[in-house]
């Protein structure tokens, strides 16, 4: 499973395509994505696309719709109710605001997925990509050097702060 949020999506195309090449390793592939206005949504045809394909369920959602919006109106943990995947076998991979993140952490855990199980790329600004200015530092740790994704154990109460 992949969440992403706003711009969060470009970073996670890779993922999908990864998965996609190797789907008998991976099996199911849920891909839900959140924008704040519908027109921020990018590579629609790329959605539509891939909702085509086998064993692949695509959910989309705008906080603010559109006149010809196909998808859901409203935040993008609402779709977790409508999104089909095993909370004991499934990896869900969160990219996006950290605040939708933390949303969509919390959703997922209570829908039953482990821990273990969640990860979060948390792609912050960063300047020298070797760890020595301290623009993406993250508690202890170089989102640059470290990261950028990391397991919600380790993130988990960083995030419960906000504005972190």
């Amino acid at each position: 499973m992949l969440v992403t949020g706003g711009l969060g999506c470009a970073p996670v195309v890779s993922v999908i395509h990864y998965v996609l090449r190797r789907r008998e390793r991976f099996g199911k592939l849920v891909i839900i994505q959140g924008v704040k206005h519908a027109e921020d949504l990018i590579w629609r045809e790329q959605y539509d696309r891939w909702a085509k394909l086998p064993d692949t369920q695509v959910l989309v959602a705008a906080s603010e719709g559109a006149a010809l919006w196909p998808w859901h109106v409203g935040r993008v943990t609402e779709l977790f109710n409508l999104a089909n995947f095993d909370p004991g076998c499934a990896v869900a991979m969160l990219c996006g605001p950290e605040g939708m993140m933390r949303s969509a952490a919390d959703a997922l855990l209570a829908h039953g997925l482990p821990e273990s199980r969640l990860y979060l790329s948390m792609e912050r600004n960063m300047q020298c990509a070797v760890g020595r200015c301290g623009h993406c530092q993250f508690g202890g740790a170089f989102v640059c050097r470290d990261g950028p994704v990391f397991n919600w154990s380790e993130v988990k109460a960083l995030l419960a702060h906000k504005g972190f």
